[in-house]
């Protein structure tokens, strides 16, 4: 098997862990399968961070002002363009992008963005019944760090990539 039939094979057996362990939570019944699943994808996981020529993965925390971002994205980008740009969600000021969202190593350009409401109530608009109101929201993450982003990481191979981004309101 490839390198890159191993990664895929990889995240298909991640798929089919989820499903047994769906199973075990509605019956009640651990089965050989999610056990032989489980022990081959933690095997696969301690055996290399990326796999295939070059793919990596990236975890890590993200604040801003010192909190968590409770929801939000980051984006992992070549700063020339001519790799694909990867990127996750951020929950609990925590991110990892990873399996079918693996990306190429090297020099990065992060771009990160997370939206909170405003306290306003705002007009829902079409399909909504007329005059239903909704929570406004609004981007509160500096451009400096999204469409001007000036955050850079390196990613490396074979390991587990960890980047922490402790962002401000006054940079």
């Amino acid at each position: 098997m490839n390198q890159k039939s191993q990664c895929c094979a990889r995240v298909s057996k991640s798929a089919d862990v989820q499903s047994a362990g769906r199973l075990e939570r509605r019956t009640g019944v651990r089965s050989s399968l999610s056990v032989s699943l489980l022990a081959a994808v933690a095997v696969g996981s301690l055996l290399g961070a990326g796999c295939g020529k070059g793919l990596t993965t990236a975890t890590g925390s993200v604040t801003f002002d010192d909190e968590p971002v409770q929801q939000g994205t980051i984006q992992f980008e070549s700063p020339n363009g001519k790799a694909p740009t990867a990127g996750g969600q951020i929950e609990s000021g925590q991110y990892t992008v990873t399996g079918a969202l693996e990306m190429l190593t090297g020099e990065k350009i992060v771009r990160i963005q997370a939206y909170r409401e405003t306290g306003r109530k705002i007009p829902a608009g079409s399909p909504a019944p007329p005059g239903t109101m909704v929570d406004e929201i609004a981007p509160f993450i500096p451009a400096i760090y999204n469409n001007q982003s000036q955050l850079t990481v390196e990613l490396a191979a074979g390991v587990v990539n960890q980047h922490d981004f402790d962002l401000s309101s006054k940079p």
